[in-house]
């Protein structure tokens, strides 16, 4: 796969680019892909969820880069962090194969961060979970 498929992939799920930011948002994918920090989650062998992830010790860094800016990780790193997140609906089916994903590639991961946006203004919300529903 490449930027412009997963880009594709990402339209049927109705994630919108700017024209702006396109090259920009193709060297960030295909920067992702070539570092295999991309899960893709299928239901009935359609495309359902995608997410790029980064493995660290220090996710501030993550947390104050650019949308679409690429940074090496630290596949050794205990704190999985979810830069995007694009799916046709969240579930905890859909949670816990991502998990699951995850931990069988990452298996010294301690728990996940991710950030949004909330729904009032532009306060930044940080969220941290264990990912621990799937272990033994």
């Amino acid at each position: 796969m490449n930027a412009i498929e997963l880009m594709e992939i990402l339209g049927n799920l109705n994630c919108r680019f700017y024209e702006i930011q396109l090259e920009q948002t193709i060297s960030y994918f295909q920067k992702m892909i070539d570092d295999e920090r991309v899960i893709l989650i299928s239901k009935d062998k359609v495309p359902y969820a995608v997410m790029t992830f980064s493995i660290t010790n220090d996710p501030d860094k993550f947390l104050k880069k650019g949308v679409w800016d690429y940074l090496p990780h630290d596949p050794k790193g205990t704190i999985f962090y979810a830069e995007k997140l694009m799916a046709k609906g969240w579930d905890k089916e859909l949670r816990i194969n991502f998990e699951s994903l995850i931990l069988a590639l990452y298996p010294q991961i301690e728990y996940g961060i991710w950030h949004r946006y909330g729904k009032t203004g532009d306060r930044q919300v940080t969220t941290k979970r264990r990912l621990h529903n799937v272990r033994d």
